[in-house]
């Protein structure tokens, strides 16, 4: 069984860039908890993994300027 460890310090800045920009990215060393954090903190938001080099290349293909 997983554990959840409560970080409300982590949680509170990531609500505070979610709130200033359009896209926030979390990137990390791998199997940390960065998803389960954005899935615990956003429930009814979506997100995008890039770990697969073809997703990753497909979003860079279709890169929309602002």
């Amino acid at each position: 069984m997983d554990a959840w460890i409560e970080r409300p310090e982590l949680a509170q800045l990531i609500a505070t860039r979610v709130a200033q920009r359009p896209v926030v990215v979390l990137t990390g060393i791998r199997q940390v908890g960065k998803r389960a954090l954005l899935r615990h903190l956003f429930p009814s938001h979506r997100y995008l993994t890039l770990d697969l080099p073809s997703l990753a290349e497909a979003a860079e293909a279709h890169r929309i300027s602002c």
